[in-house]
């Protein structure tokens, strides 16, 4: 036999081997999947339901490496990451349900990737049923809706929930209602295991636990000297340390409201003036009880001491006394008086008098009592209180004082008679003057006007009125005045006028009529002075200067013809009137207006003499312009401004003269004193009768454009970064890297454009050149968009400054397209490239 094998039979053996191994290979894998097949059966369990911690736990077999969450359908299942725990023979996944809606049962499905047999768990609803409220008249809590569950409580801030047991609780309560706290109230949740879920936490219920109410407020009513008490309160006596000052002390409840004299519920505190005997310290202790709607009060303590009694400073005729200043006023002055020592006054009328009302009715609702706290005389007159007639006593007292803390009551004196009423014969006054002004001058103190009088009384003026020669009151002066005592009964008064803003101006001189404290001001028969033309004092007002600019085009052109102005066209007229200046501050642009007119009508033709007389009457100098003023600087005639002068005749056909004025603003900025910017700054106008007009007309130079902030900038050469390398990786792992500008690092200036810039709403302006040190530094800038613009430096550029060996410091100059320049209030430091100092 030939042991030796062709070549292709060796071939076929090798043939054979293989298709026997892919056919072992192909046996192989269908055992495994029967194999497979015949463990994917099953389902995974509810090991439990944690609602502490809103989990649920799921057991499934230990060949199972996931869990698929789906609904009550089991139409789409999701995988839900869970976190899986080996127990060797088993796995237990736990998932977060906190999710899970608490208002409705909410179904859950759930199988393994192998045990893929689904089971449902039904996460049931949150009981919303409980209602808790507390009744402070019992101090219990009342359950509703409770049975026979759980339920748990916590003081709200913390997070430790306590079985509610009602013994426990009541000693916990009884700490809270001191201060009060907010509890919370659930019925307690039951965790679930199996096929059981349990039950949620219910939902938590705040409870408010009031504090003690704050202590009953004891009223003391200062003038009667009596308490204001309340129904539900209750008071006993103590001793200054708080307690009982004997057995008897008991609480004394008050069953109505009502009111108790000191005389009755501390008569031990009072002072018997008859008899001498000296009152003592009383202590009153006040609490209100608890009701089913609020909690017993804290206690109150009050000191009612001992009543005291005037002093014989107080008594002195020298320090409390009646002083008449006309024949129906007087003033009471009480020199003790004072915050350390307030005192009070009341009156005793004849008719109450006639009533028998005496003084020592304290509790009559007849008397009023009035507070002194000053040295400052008191004006009293039967003009103004008829009551205060002849025979009126007067008595006055030590005023109760509460005392600063919560503890103690200083009692009113008893009173004391300072005297009874009896007015002397009067004043009278002498002479005529005529006090000449412009309306408007006598104003805040300037330009005052004075008089003199001299009456045989002392009194205090109230009222300086002036009157029409008809009687028709045009208003009142405000004033101050000085006295010099000339002699028993002889005083001189004299009166400086410091305001007539309050007098309506007439052609006609008007009358003053002065009135004394107690006077009646608006009965021109009860005036101490009642002036005419016969004597008195008399106050001509001549009419003031103010802008008036013309309002329509004819009054423009009427305005035009005066002044000459030839071949002049209201329509076209490029400077017109105006009251409020805007000028776009050193703008070179022909749009941006430079000259800008106002009118003003000066009261007069001439201007008035205002030497006190008894004619109205002008000097010979016509009334003009004397200069201007801007920001506190004096313009130049004919070179800041200009003024043109016509005469014409008011409504009450007066002869007044105009001026018409140009302001040239593109001159006026000019002046380095002035700094008034963005901002609209009177011009004052000063006339050569004494007037200045310091309202009216206002001037506003606008700057272009301003640095939201002061800004400075600091780095060195070559260590901006001016680009940022990204790195993305793709789903295969690649790794990419591009470069773009990092504009987060860029510096970048903000400057803010005005509103309504040249009162214009639509005025374009843009950024010319950005520079530091002549060089261009700028990378972009925005268009304005709500008047910002935003310039951004260019850090490659600035990391290339050439020429720079020192540190070194120089603004960064802003120009705009209209000329304005920004060079100060922005820097920028740099440094060589050799320093290590850090970029800002």
């Amino acid at each position: 036999m030939n042991r030796y094998k062709t070549e292709k039979t060796e071939m076929r053996e090798r043939l054979l081997q293989g298709f026997m191994a892919v056919a072992v290979l192909i046996a192989l894998l269908i055992f495994a999947e029967g194999i497979a097949a015949q463990a994917a059966t099953g389902a995974v369990s509810v090991e439990s339901v944690n609602y502490d911690d809103s989990t649920i736990t799921i057991k499934m077999s230990s060949a199972d490496h996931m869990i698929f969450l789906s609904n009550a359908t089991q139409k789409k299942w999701e995988y839900v990451p869970a976190v899986i725990t080996d127990k060797g023979s088993y796995k237990l996944a736990t998932m977060d349900i906190s999710w899970v809606s608490m208002s409705t049962n909410f179904v859950m499905s759930f199988k393994g990737d192998v045990s893929s047999e689904p089971i449902k768990v039904t996460i049931p609803k949150r009981d919303n049923s409980l209602k808790v409220t507390y009744n402070m008249g019992t101090g219990k809590m009342n359950f509703t809706n409770a049975g026979t569950k759980t339920v748990e409580w916590k003081k709200r801030d913390s997070m430790t929930w306590s079985d509610y047991n009602e013994q426990t609780f009541e000693a916990a309560l009884a700490a809270f209602i001191d201060n009060g706290a907010s509890l919370m109230f659930r019925v307690k949740g039951v965790n679930g295991t199996g096929t059981d879920a349990g039950s949620r936490p219910g939902k938590e219920v705040t409870v408010n636990i009031p504090k003690k109410s704050t202590a009953p407020t004891i009223v003391i009513d200062d003038s009667k000297m009596s308490l204001a008490l309340k129904k539900g309160m209750a008071y006993r006596y103590v001793d200054e340390n708080g307690y009982p000052v004997n057995e008897q002390s008991g609480w004394t409840e008050i069953t109505s409201d009502c009111r108790r004299t000191l005389a009755e519920i501390a008569p031990n505190a009072m002072y018997n003036k008859k008899e001498g005997r000296e009152g003592e310290d009383v202590y009153i202790q006040f609490y209100k009880k608890a009701t089913s709607s609020s909690q017993m009060s804290k206690y109150r303590t009050i000191k009612i001491p001992a009543q005291p009694s005037l002093s014989q400073a107080d008594l002195s005729s020298d320090n409390s006394m009646i002083e008449y200043t006309s024949a129906s006023s007087f003033k009471l002055t009480f020199k003790t008086a004072g915050e350390n020592n307030v005192l009070e006054y009341c009156f005793i009328t004849k008719s109450m008098q006639d009533y028998g009302v005496t003084i020592e009715d304290i509790s009559n609702d007849s008397l009023t009592w009035t507070e002194v706290t000053s040295q400052t005389p008191i004006v009293k007159s039967k003009e103004t209180d008829p009551k205060l007639t002849e025979g009126t006593l007067i008595y006055f007292r030590k005023k109760a004082v509460k005392s600063l803390g919560e503890e103690g009551y200083r009692i009113a004196s008893p009173a004391e008679l300072l005297g009874t009423v009896n007015y002397p014969k009067g004043a009278a006054t002498a002479g005529f003057t005529l006090l000449k002004t412009i309306e408007g001058m006598c104003k805040d103190g300037s330009n005052p006007l004075t008089f003199s009088f001299t009456s045989d009384t002392r009194g205090e003026i109230d009222t300086v009125q002036f009157r029409t020669s008809g009687g028709n009151a045009m208003g009142t002066a405000k004033f101050t005045v000085t006295i010099d005592n000339l002699g028993e009964n002889n005083y001189y008064y004299n009166v400086k006028l410091t305001d007539l803003s309050g007098i309506t101006r007439t052609d006609d001189t008007l009358y003053a009529y002065i009135y004394f404290k107690g006077e009646a001001v608006n009965d021109p028969t009860k005036a101490s002075i009642r002036s005419s033309a016969e004597g008195g004092i008399g106050l001509y007002i001549y009419p003031k200067s103010e802008i008036n600019n013309p309002s329509g085009i004819q009054e423009k052109q009427e305005v035009a013809e005066k002044l000459r102005w030839e071949g002049y066209d209201a329509y076209g007229d490029q400077i017109g009137f105006t009251t409020a200046v805007k000028r776009v501050y050193l703008s070179n642009l022909n749009d941006d207006q430079k000259d800008f007119r106002f009118k003003i009508d000066m009261g007069t033709l001439y201007v008035p003499k205002l030497e006190n007389g008894d004619e109205v009457t002008y000097t010979e100098d016509l009334a003009a312009v004397k200069t201007i003023r801007y920001d506190g600087v004096e313009l130049t005639s004919g070179t800041d401004y200009n003024v043109e002068y016509y005469s014409a005749k008011n409504g009450a056909n007066k002869d007044y003269r105009a001026a018409v004025i140009t302001l040239h603003a593109d001159k006026i900025e000019q002046h380095a004193a002035i700094d008034d910017r963005d901002k609209d700054t009177p011009v004052y106008i000063y006339l050569n009768n004494g007037e200045v007009i310091t309202s009216g007309i206002t001037m506003n130079l606008q700057r272009t454009a301003v640095a939201q902030s002061n800004t400075s900038f600091t780095f060195t050469l070559g260590k901006l970064e001016p680009f940022i390398t990204i790195k993305t990786t793709d789903a295969s792992g690649n790794t990419t890297e591009t470069t773009q500008p990092n504009y987060e690092t860029y510096y970048k200036i903000r400057l803010t454009i005005p509103a309504k810039l040249g009162n214009k709403n639509d005025y374009e302006v843009s950024v010319k050149t950005v520079t530091w040190n002549g060089l261009n530094i700028s990378l972009s800038v925005t268009s304005p968009a709500d008047n910002v613009i935003e310039i951004m430096l260019d850090n490659a550029m600035l990391n290339e400054l050439p020429g720079i060996t020192t540190t070194v410091t120089y603004p960064i100059v802003i120009e705009f397209s209209n000329g304005y320049v920004i060079s100060n209030g922005i820097t920028m430091t740099v440094n060589p490239a050799n320093n290590n100092n850090n970029n800002n």
